[in-house]
This record gives structure tokens, sequence and C-alpha cells, in this order.
């Protein structure tokens, strides 16, 4: 692999975190799966789309691959901004949600423009990570994130000069 080398998993939250909405074999397969990459691919940090804000709203103290690299000694990061990081960067997608639009008196959204303010969130997100991901600078790297952003994730890491390899589980 490259000198920046990043491998990026996308999955579900719940698998990511261990949580009561996965199934037990989800979540096992889940680990093995992410310790078999690192094994295979001599990972040497871990970074995740998570935050303790995210966690503390879903009642988990670590997720998975925080468990593996502290088994393992590798460094760990989240790289999802908290909730006040995300006010700061112009990454919060509030206004979608209908109650919040009701209780302002905002009209409706058409669908393109709730694509739209989404894609701006997830991209500000997503630069976020890099930022944090080449403040760590460890490779080779596994990065673990929801499905629904690997292939805007995978163009910016890549525009930015890393050897990116998606992988699955």
């Amino acid at each position: 692999m490259s000198p920046k080398s990043v491998l990026l998993l996308g999955t579900t939250h719940s698998v990511q975190m261990g949580s009561r909405q996965a199934t037990a074999e989800d979540i096992e397969a889940f680990r093995a799966g992410v310790l078999k990459l690192c094994e295979a691919h001599g990972i040497q940090a871990i970074g995740e789309e998570m935050s303790l804000d995210a966690l503390k709203h879903w009642s988990c103290s670590e997720t998975i691959a925080k468990g593996i690299s502290s088994d393992r000694g590798l460094p760990h990061r989240y790289c999802d901004p908290e909730h006040e990081e995300r006010k700061i960067l112009g990454a919060i997608h509030e206004e979608l949600h209908p109650g919040v639009r009701e209780f302002w008196d905002m009209p409706p959204l058409t669908p393109e423009q709730a694509e739209a303010i989404e894609r701006t969130a997830f991209d500000r997100r997503e630069e976020e990570w890099i930022r944090r991901i080449l403040d760590l600078n460890v490779w080779p790297l596994l990065y673990i994130c929801g499905s629904n952003h690997v292939t805007s994730f995978t163009e910016k890491l890549a525009r930015e000069g890393m050897a990116v390899q998606d992988v699955s589980l």
C-alpha cells in the first residue's frame, strides 16, 4: 500500500456500535471482519465516522472498532464532529426534519432541496474526517463509516492523494 493508504469500510451504525438494534450475529461478524482486515492489511490505526455525542445518544460507551484498537494497541480516532462543532462547520441538517420546519414556520422542502442540504452537511463532515485522519497521520488506516458515505468519501480521499481501497465484510 502507498504511504497514505486507507481501507474504507462502509457499514450500519447499529452494527458499528454493537447496539441492541443489531443482531448478535451481525455484531460478531463485524468484529471478526475488522480483525481480519487489520491482520491482512497490516492496519496501524483505525478512524471512524463517530462522535462521543453519538455514542451517548445511542447509550454506547465505545464502538466495536475502538475496543479492537484498544486490544491491539492501535491508535484510534472518532472523526465525526460533535454537535457543537457541526454547528460551527455548517454541517447541521436539522432543517430537514419536518417538526423543526413546522416549529420555525418554514415551508416544506422539495426532495431536491432536502438532498442539497444533506449533501452540503455530508461534504463538510467528510472534509473534517479527512482533516482528522491527516492529523492522526498513521498508515495504513482502516476507516469505518456509514455505507451512504463510501462513494463520496472515497472520491475526497483520492483527491487528497491517498490510496483508497473500498472493502466489505
